[in-house]
């Protein structure tokens, strides 16, 4: 109890009665809690039920007064600790408690969300608060104050961890890449895994790929949650890229019109690849197994991409063609084997695919000679044959000079008829050479 307009006053529990000198405005009583200044300004909070008393320390660097800025500074004399509270604290008879946590930390006390980030707690002193602050992507973390005396407690989430596992979505192979994690290099493997705190941003950067760095820089800002998760590397090609297979062994020689540019050695069923230049290029193919042609194709590269080709020789030719015909477009035309069975037979030329051996061409027609030649057909030849035909001359056939011996009235006979032209013959006696008409 105090008079307003003096500076004595007392303090009435039960019996007792305790005079004190207070100034007045400055003194506050909350249950058997009291607050009060004294003449020598001095701030003393005295605690009747036991007896502490808690003297404010009138120095320089904390002062007593003024009061404005809400905030005393009280000594315990008994535990020698000096701690700081507000004004309202010391009339309501509570105890002031900063709970800090992480950025968007939701911080709960007795249950009650009381703050995101930082609250700030008014309570009786000897209370006990449970503290709990929890945060998305995280592991709640709890604590348990006893209220003793005003202060701040720390109390943050556990960050929770995601496994991140790196894919290559790539034309060309990539075993690895070189990658800027929050500005933290590191060489990330395809398929390896990284630990990243879960729920916070991370700026990905990929800078270069191995073996070959043929790929544009990719760069992302992502939020991986707890546990396993992804991230895929898309490499789009930033120059044209020559994708050489061959399922045999083989030899390539890359050539522009004016010199070879490169030579490449395949390893069956496993793919080169080669940084190009846009251009029209030769490749020549070729290969030690038995049984296989070079392969020659021409190609075109232009802009940024994948240029895919295989080339593997292939198998050499089985068969020969052969062309055969004639000078006298109606002639026949036939084919036969060796000893003699007709392949084909045809008017005006004849084209045909054939097994190498030896086979037999003729070519005929009315009025001509015929004409038969023998030609050799080899693996993968191509014969291309002319008969040419002349015309039929019927051979002029000449009677050998005889004798004649005229023989008595054939005279006549024989007369008339070399007068019509006539010759009659007559077998006669006469020796071999002489004939008798």
């Amino acid at each position: 109890v105090f008079s307003p307009s003096s500076s004595a006053g007392y303090i009435q529990a039960g019996p007792l009665t305790i005079p004190i000198q207070v100034q007045k405005f400055y003194a506050s009583v909350n249950g058997l809690l009291v607050a009060y200044r004294t003449p020598s300004g001095d701030y003393v909070i005295d605690d009747l039920a036991t007896g502490d008393q808690y003297v404010v320390l009138d120095a320089p660097l904390m002062p007593v007064y003024p009061l404005g800025n809400g905030l005393i500074a009280t000594y315990d004399a008994k535990a020698g600790v000096v701690n700081v509270l507000s004004l309202p604290q010391i009339e309501l008879g509570e105890l002031r408690l900063v709970v800090m946590s992480s950025p968007g930390s939701s911080i709960y006390v007795n249950g009650t969300l009381a703050g995101v980030g930082q609250a700030t707690v008014f309570a009786p002193y000897g209370a006990t608060l449970n503290i709990t602050a929890a945060k998305p992507y995280a592991s709640p973390s709890t604590t348990i104050v006893h209220l003793t005396s005003p202060g701040t407690v720390y109390v943050s989430p556990v960050p929770l961890t995601a496994y991140v596992a790196l894919r290559v979505s790539s034309p060309i192979p990539i075993s690895s890449v070189e990658a800027t994690i929050n500005g933290t290099t590191l060489t990330w493997a395809v398929n390896g895994t990284v630990s990243l705190t879960a729920g916070i941003p991370y700026s990905i950067e990929i800078t270069s790929a191995s073996p070959m760095n043929y790929c544009r820089p990719e760069s992302a800002v992502l939020v991986f949650p707890p546990g396993n998760d992804t991230f895929t590397f898309n490499c789009t090609l930033s120059v044209p890229v020559l994708e050489l297979y061959s399922s045999i062994p083989a030899s390539v020689t890359i050539a522009t019109p004016t010199g070879t540019v490169a030579s490449v050695n395949l390893t069956p069923g496993v793919p080169r690849y080669l940084a190009m230049t846009p251009g029209t290029y030769t490749l020549l193919s070729t290969t030690s197994v038995g049984g296989r042609a070079p392969l020659t194709l021409p190609i075109s590269i232009g802009s940024p991409g994948l240029y895919a080709y295989n080339v593997t020789p292939p198998p050499a030719a089985s068969v020969g063609v052969l062309t055969v015909y004639s000078n006298v477009p109606y002639a026949n035309i036939t084919v036969k084997y060796q000893n003699g069975t007709a392949v084909v037979s045809r008017i005006g030329s004849v084209s045909i695919s054939l097994r190498p051996g030896v086979y037999l061409v003729s070519a005929s027609a009315p009025g001509y000679v015929n004409v038969t030649k023998s030609v050799i057909i080899s693996a993968g030849s191509t014969l291309s044959v002319v008969l040419p035909l002349t015309p039929y001359t019927p051979p002029v056939h000449r009677v050998p000079p005889t004798r004649l011996i005229v023989i008595g009235a054939a005279a006549g006979a024989t007369a008339a008829a070399a007068g019509l032209g006539l010759v009659m013959y007559r077998r006669s006696r006469l020796p071999p050479e002489e004939v008798q008409i």
